[in-house]
């Protein structure tokens, strides 16, 4: 595949980090962590959806997600719940535990627990919180595990270097190594998701199992290559080497909408990002393929419910960042990634190419049915523009 597409999708959703509690617990003990959603709006301002993640250091602990069955973590283990559900950590299963009730302390707030069998080992775990955006573009990581989990020798030198932070930020040696970790867990992400992705359910629809699935993926890779690229949906069929008709089935069965609709979502998506950090609405129009500001936002009114100036400058309000400049409000504990434009691809090629972009086309209605609807779902959204 030509493209990353995972690392290209959470990039762009502005994914983000912040490090909530530096953990030192001897067995037996236990503590309840509230829905990721519940914590995250202090830490990581702006950010749609939360998940929480935890790296063990030293010891070992036992994490069990509500409903679900216990997970063993072993010193070096890193693990995300990617739909941010509450969970509890313990030393072992089965223990009733207690939340942590400080909610005025700012983070990263110092823990202990337990204590009373002597001479155990302590647990050293370095917790925080992953945000990312989910509008207009959802990545889809509720489709995912309720837990995702790497290993020390499975993580590789990201995952290492993340730990040696973690162990200095719990030794006490100040906010530099808690910012590293910060910096480097969004990373881990799409490494971890990659590693799920054999196996996500049969049958189920979605980013993620486009990725899993040959064909579609060839095609999600190209349309990421390229965004502002006049495509047709013959254009996407040949290179993803299937005729019309099977792509146009197959896509919508396995990713779950038309390709072109897919494709309408992801520009918008990017021009967000690019409005977002400061773009003027004619900019980020270029960037993703229009000529013309007036169809550009109409589309993406008609895509995103909103103006895309009010619905960036809303986000940088909930953000509490600046319209230029990066991390703008940000504690020193949180980063963020995807701050950078996405890549921007040539308008003049699409100018050599041909492509019309006249004011007049605006973007597919999910909703449209008949055959104006089997008409428009071969083309590209820009034609005609």
């Amino acid at each position: 595949m030509d493209r990353d597409v995972l690392s290209d999708v959470l990039s762009s959703a502005g994914l983000c980090a912040g490090v909530t509690t530096l953990a030192e617990c001897a067995p037996p003990w236990a503590v309840e962590v509230p829905a990721a959603a519940e914590v995250a709006a202090a830490l990581l301002p702006g950010a749609d959806h939360a998940m929480a993640f935890h790296a063990v250091v030293r010891g070992a602990c036992c994490l069990t997600p509500a409903g679900g069955a216990p997970v063993p973590l072993a010193a070096g283990a890193l693990a995300i719940l990617p739909r941010g559900t509450p969970h509890l950590l313990s030393s072992e299963p089965g223990l009733r535990g207690e939340a942590d009730h400080r909610g005025g302390e700012p983070p990263p707030r110092r823990l202990r627990r337990g204590g009373a069998a002597g001479g155990a080992t302590p647990a050293l775990v370095l917790s925080g919180l992953l945000g990312c955006e989910a509008r207009p573009f959802d990545p889809g990581l509720a489709a995912l595990p309720p837990v995702l989990t790497a290993t020390a020798a499975e993580g590789g030198e990201r995952l290492a270097a993340l730990l040696a932070l973690a162990g200095q930020a719990l030794d006490g040696a100040g906010p530099e190594a808690v910012a590293g970790v910060a910096r480097l867990a969004p990373l881990l992400l799409p490494d971890l998701v990659r590693r799920h992705l054999p196996g996500l359910p049969p049958g189920q629809a979605g980013l993620l199992a486009g990725l899993r699935d040959e064909a579609t993926g060839r095609a999600l890779a190209r349309l990421h290559a390229m965004p502002a690229e006049a495509w047709t949906l013959q254009r996407l069929a040949r290179e993803a080497g299937l005729s019309r008709s099977a792509l146009a089935e197959r896509f919508a069965r396995v990713v779950g909408e038309p390709p072109m609709h897919y494709l309408a979502r992801w520009r918008m998506q990017l021009a967000v990002r690019r409005i977002a950090e400061g773009a003027s609405v004619l900019a980020a129009a270029a960037g993703v393929g229009y000529r013309s500001e007036a169809a550009f936002s109409r589309a993406f009114r008609r895509t995103v419910g909103a103006p895309p100036a009010a619905f960036a400058a809303a986000r940088r309000q909930a953000a509490g960042s600046p319209a230029r400049g990066r991390r703008g409000g940000q504690p020193a504990e949180v980063e963020r990634h995807g701050d950078a434009p996405a890549q921007d691809h040539a308008q003049g090629q699409q100018e050599e190419d041909g492509a019309g972009l006249g004011e007049g086309d605006e973007l597919l209605d999910p909703g449209a049915q008949g055959e104006a609807h089997h008409h428009q779902a071969d083309q590209d959204p820009h034609e005609g523009r």
